[in-house]
């Protein structure tokens, strides 16, 4: 696949996810989950980076869904469990970060270089943002 990528794209690219005990949540099942995403997104990245046919891509990309799905579901539960105030709000994040990265993978199916680097962008940032500022709030 011949990918068309600005610069922005090529910076987002070229940064790789890495698991840091600062983005620890305290539960080892959440903390397994976030690795499990930074892999999963890391995956992708290298699949665009290398060029692989838009098919594998995409199974790369329904598998960070896959992942980062269920996170959510376990996360939501733990929440719930130990009775944390903000469920309600948190949940709606993670609604809110599945419509937005739906509607850019769109745009990265259909073309364009802006889009790949927008898509990798959000998916860089907004993790590290929630799991520093949204997650940290539940911290064990």
């Amino acid at each position: 696949m011949d990918y068309q990528f600005d610069a922005a794209a090529k910076d987002e690219l070229n940064k790789t996810l890495v698991w840091s005990s600062e983005y620890s949540v305290g539960v080892t099942e959440l903390d397994h989950d976030h690795m499990m995403v930074f892999n999963a997104i890391n995956q992708f990245k290298n699949g665009i980076r290398l060029k692989y046919e838009i098919d594998f891509v995409e199974q790369l990309f329904t598998m960070l869904l896959e992942h980062a799905d269920a996170h959510f579901r376990a996360e939501e539960q733990h929440m719930a469990k130990i009775g944390y105030a903000g469920l309600e709000p948190h949940k709606a994040e993670h609604q809110a970060m599945k419509r937005e990265l739906d509607n850019l993978y769109a745009k990265f199916q259909a073309g364009g270089a802006a889009a790949v680097g927008d898509l990798l962008a959000f998916l860089n940032s907004w993790w590290l943002r929630h799991i520093t500022e949204d997650d940290a709030k539940y911290k064990t």
